[in-house]
């Protein structure tokens, strides 16, 4: 993504700065980071303060998979901070029947800042979560899942603006 945008205009939050530095070793030259000048907080808890200026845009992939609703939550109160009205917010989730959050096994280096090894959502549940915080679903923007038979749920990209 960073490439395609104006200079300055990349936003990250991340927990652990050494995720972001391997990314960044891996998938843009040092002329393109020296070019794009994207910019990282490293905290977790979503907070979005040390970023001046709002957001027409906001995407999380492979975040809320492993992150529990009471963290979407979060992210969603500092986030509508932020976002302008209108703004959109992607986020890459896994759907299925119902919503559960599965927690890690005792001796699972998963994600240490995440309580879980993997989060569903079912579409009403998600749907209350962002309706609640004031974002209401983009259908236009979000790939649906096309297959929705009886244990043929899996990830799908959602869109949601923030309403005014």
């Amino acid at each position: 993504l960073i490439p395609y945008l104006d200079p300055e205009k990349y936003h990250g939050v991340e927990p652990e700065e050494k995720w972001s530095r391997e990314g960044l070793k891996y998938e843009l030259s040092e002329a393109m980071i020296d070019l794009k000048k994207p910019k990282f907080s490293y905290n977790s808890e979503f907070n979005f303060e040390a970023f001046s200026g709002g957001f027409d845009f906001a995407v999380a992939c492979q975040v809320f998979i492993h992150c529990g609703s009471s963290q979407l939550e979060q992210c969603l109160i500092n986030l509508s901070k932020c976002l302008s009205v209108g703004g959109v917010f992607i986020l890459y989730v896994n759907l299925a029947e119902e919503h559960e959050e599965i927690p890690k096994r005792a001796n699972q280096a998963r994600y240490k800042f995440s309580d879980y090894q993997k989060v569903l959502y079912d579409v009403r549940s998600l749907n209350e979560i962002m309706t609640e915080h004031g974002f209401v679903k983009n259908e236009g923007l979000s790939m649906p899942f096309n297959d929705m038979r009886a244990g043929c749920y899996g990830p799908q990209i959602n869109a949601y603006e923030l309403k005014g």
